[in-house]
């Protein structure tokens, strides 16, 4: 079993640490029905996991989901330079041509 010593150095930098924490977390209070509540907690990867990670964490997810690649933007200017030069066909049009109406 790893052992440590707890001296007055380092009973002093876990002070100033949880000092430093406590100064850096702004709290607030959110209302949530018990549906969300439920999501959030089913989110949670352990048992001691905050409700701010799990919220840190879908965000992260969902930013990096918005970000666009580049041939993705380039699709849609290629297709917004189609529509524009007015190579596009009625839904009508592309049924008949498949044969579907």
């Amino acid at each position: 079993m790893p052992s440590f010593c707890l001296n007055s150095d380092s009973i002093m930098l876990f002070i100033l640490y949880c000092g430093i924490l406590h100064y850096t977390m702004e709290q607030s209070t959110i209302k949530l029905s018990k549906k969300i509540k439920n999501d959030l907690r089913k989110q949670m990867n352990h048992p001691g996991e905050t409700y701010e990670t799990v919220i840190a964490r879908l965000l992260k997810i969902t930013q990096e989901d918005d970000v666009l690649s580049k041939a993705v933007i380039k699709n849609i200017e290629e297709g917004i330079a189609d529509i524009k030069a007015g190579r596009v066909h009625t839904s009508e049009q592309v049924k008949k041509k498949l044969g579907l109406k």
